[in-house]
């Protein structure tokens, strides 16, 4: 072969090289894209998925409360007399049900801080919290359990504290 045509078939290997290097780069791009919609997909049915336990949570603690006498006869009982003038039995009762509650918030504040939940998700369950921290009952439970909640949920509670 004549140094000419070798130079030639260098050429063609140089071009088709190219090619390959181009069809290779808009194949990556290609699997990026498709890798990156799968992932938003991933993360939507995350966030459908948490919002729907916390709906559910909350359905569960109304049936729950609907579904008791006797957790309804404690609420009216501490509406009365306070929460510290409840016997041990119910002031258990009505501190089991209030750090149930707090344990499904203080999961959906980890949600809203990770992204999971949008900022009209939280919004609701931010008045839920603005309104158990009006009741004074509220602070006597939060003041012997908040210890066994994250530092994040700790301080946002607590900034909803009335000034005294």
């Amino acid at each position: 072969m004549s140094n000419e045509r070798l130079q030639k078939w260098a050429l063609i290997a140089e071009i088709i090289g190219g090619i390959a290097i181009v069809m290779s780069l808009i194949f990556v791009g290609y699997e990026v894209r498709n890798s990156a919609a799968e992932t938003r997909q991933a993360a939507e049915v995350t966030r459908a998925a948490t919002v729907l336990q916390l709906k559910q949570a909350w359905v569960d603690f109304n049936l729950m409360q609907a579904a008791n006498p006797e957790l309804g006869r404690v609420y009216d009982l501490r509406n009365e007399v306070g929460y510290e003038n409840l016997n041990p039995k119910d002031r258990l009762l009505f501190t089991a049900q209030l750090r149930a509650i707090l344990h499904n918030l203080s999961n959906a504040y980890y949600q809203y801080r990770v992204g999971t939940l949008e900022q009209e998700q939280w919004d609701p369950l931010q008045r839920d919290i603005d309104d158990m921290a009006s009741d004074p009952s509220f602070w006597s439970v939060w003041d012997n359990w908040n210890h066994i909640y994250d530092d994040p949920f700790r301080d946002l509670v607590n900034a909803g504290r009335p000034k005294e």
